[in-house]
């Protein structure tokens, strides 16, 4: 009994010792807490703008907690239009389209308010995670990819309309400019990186062998597939990228004016 009271009385003295900071803490706690279910609530019915600004009220310790990123990171990309589990759904099989065109169809509409939320998607993983796919787990990889595939089906909306026939010189920069180039080439390539990284099987397989194949094609001063800083592109890689976005036999639009529209066929001068 004497040992027990002992352990009471230490342990009492130990809570009042501590400072109000504690109680202030555990209070901080409980209302991210109470936060967070609301925001997953919020994404569950869809309102992502409603979502995004009871983001604004949660501690930044706790939505940048690595348990909490993909959370805070697909409410941004679910006002870009993603439904992650649609994307995984309908992406097991391209249905015939080249991952280009999956991703313009999927993600039809574009405004700059969009693309900047699924940009910022992406910065939420890389910045506290890595920019390295290889530092990241497969879940981090898989919601990377699917920003990516956002962000890269909204890019080319708002540059190119695939029903029109008057867009298909990709090669021109008044119809895509150098630097709108390389960004689009480092968001295939870090797609491509976080496929390689991969685990699990059975997940976006389709993207990724069909990522993987555009790649080879490209001869080795045109690969853009382990650049993933488009500050540092090189007029080759440039050259690559707007290659690739017009061929249509493996993983572009398909609106290279050449018979068959292979990436052969379709290489920018």
């Amino acid at each position: 009994m004497k040992v027990l009271i002992k352990i009471i009385l230490i342990s009492s003295l130990f809570i009042l010792s501590c400072d109000d900071n504690s109680f202030i803490d555990l209070e901080s706690e409980e209302t991210d807490s109470s936060l967070w279910f609301e925001v997953q609530q919020l994404m569950n019915d869809k309102d992502f703008t409603s979502a995004i600004e009871k983001l604004n009220d949660v501690s930044e310790e706790f939505k940048t907690r690595r348990e909490n990123l993909i959370q805070y990171a697909s409410a941004f990309a679910g006002f870009c239009g993603l439904d992650l589990l649609t994307l995984l759904d309908e992406s097991t099989s391209l249905g015939g389209a080249t991952p280009i065109q999956f991703f313009m169809n999927t993600f039809g509409t574009t405004s700059p308010e969009q693309i900047a939320a699924c940009e910022f998607a992406i910065s939420i993983i890389e910045s506290n995670v890595s920019v390295l796919a290889s530092e990241r787990n497969d879940d981090e990889n898989i919601a990377m990819m699917a920003f990516l595939m956002t962000v890269v089906g909204l890019e080319m909306n708002e540059k190119f309309n695939l029903s029109t026939s008057d867009h298909n010189d990709t090669c021109l920069p008044v119809n895509i400019s150098d630097a709108d180039s390389a960004l689009l080439g480092s968001y295939l390539s870090k797609m491509f990186s976080a496929a390689t990284e991969l685990t699990v099987v059975d997940v976006l397989d389709e993207i990724k062998d069909t990522i993987s194949e555009g790649c080879d094609l490209l001869s080795p001063i045109m690969d853009f597939c382990s650049a993933i800083d488009p500050g540092v592109y090189t007029t080759s890689q440039i050259r690559g990228v707007r290659s690739i976005l017009q061929e249509g036999e493996v993983f572009g639009m398909g609106t290279c004016s050449s018979s068959p529209d292979s990436l052969a066929n379709c290489l920018c001068p």
